[in-house]
C-alpha cells in the first residue's frame, strides 16, 4: 500500500525492477501515476528554470519529476494490463489539492478497482494529506486486502484537516 509519490515509486518498481514477483496486490491512495498539477503549481516549474540558476534544481526536483509531460512520466507509463496477476486498486479523493488533477490516481485496465471516496461517501471532505487516515479510504484498503471478505462502506460525515466527529461517549 503506497500514498501519494509512494504510489509512482511502488509502480516503478513493479513495472521498471522487477517488482511483478513481489507484489500481490498494489494499493495507492492518491498516486499521481499521470503526472501532477499540484493546483497549478506545476505551471511555476518553467519560470523557476528559465531564470537559469533553477534549472539544476528542478531536474533533480523528486516532486518535478511528476509533472505532467515529464520524462519520468513517460517513463512510468502505468498500464496494469501488462501485469494481469496482479489487482490494482486506486483511491482518490475529489478533494485532492496535491495529487491534482485527482483523476491521475486513476487507472484503466479489467485488473483496476478505481475508488473515489466521494462516490461512496459525498459527505467525505477529506484532502490529500488526511487520506491515509480517512475511514472510507482505510476500510477500502482493508477490503482490497482481504477481497473475500470485503463489506460495504459507512458513510459519515469527514471535514477537511478535522476529520470524521467523534464517536459519542469516547
Amino acid at each position: 500500500m503506497s500514498h501519494s509519490i509512494g504510489g509512482a515509486v511502488a509502480y516503478y518498481y513493479l513495472s521498471r525492477l522487477g517488482g511483478v514477483s513481489k507484489i500481490g496486490r498494489y494499493i495507492a491512495l492518491a498516486a499521481p501515476l499521470h503526472g501532477s498539477t499540484v493546483s497549478g503549481l506545476a505551471a511555476v516549474q518553467p519560470l523557476v528554470e528559465s531564470t537559469g540558476s533553477g534549472a539544476a534544481a528542478t531536474r533533480h526536483c523528486g516532486p518535478c519529476q511528476l509533472s505532467p509531460g515529464s520524462p519520468f512520466l513517460h517513463d512510468l507509463d502505468p498500464k496494469p494490463a501488462a501485469t494481469p496477476q496482479i489487482p490494482f486498486t486506486m483511491i482518490v479523493t475529489r478533494y485532492d489539492e496535491i495529487a491534482t488533477p485527482y483523476t491521475t490516481g486513476l487507472l484503466d485496465g479489467p485488473n483496476v478497482h478505481n475508488v473515489v471516496l466521494q462516490d461512496l461517501c459525498p459527505t467525505d471532505f477529506t484532502g490529500h494529506n488526511e487520506l491515509p487516515s480517512d475511514p472510507i479510504a482505510v476500510h477500502e484498503v482493508l477490503d482490497a486486502l482481504d477481497p473475500a471478505h470485503a463489506t460495504p462502506s459507512t458513510c459519515t460525515i469527514v471535514l477537511p484537516l478535522l476529520g470524521p466527529p467523534p464517536t459519542p461517549g469516547r
